[in-house]
């Protein structure tokens, strides 16, 4: 979901970054890019979904939407009704 650089104190990383080492056209990889950070004192923070809840987060959010989707249906229904009379 997301990924950020942050520095030892805690605070995010804004740069400048070794573009040879932890770009897009690095050619030492990710290992290359790992050892850069760890050479300037920067860790890495990953926040993503875990797989074991990956369902359950699609579940809910289809059922938001079908709730969303039914209630927008009967209003539009109610308002058309409600002019053609």
């Amino acid at each position: 979901m997301s990924s950020t650089t942050i520095t030892s104190t805690g605070a995010e990383f804004t740069g400048p970054a070794d573009m040879t080492q932890c770009g897009p056209r690095a050619s030492g990889g990710r290992e290359a890019c790992q050892r850069w950070l760890g050479e300037q004192n920067l860790s890495l923070k990953v926040s993503y979904v875990p797989g074991s809840k990956f369902w359950g987060l699609q579940w809910r959010e289809f059922g938001v939407l079908i709730a969303l989707t039914v209630a927008l249906s009967l209003f539009s229904l109610w308002w058309v009704r409600r002019r053609l009379v």
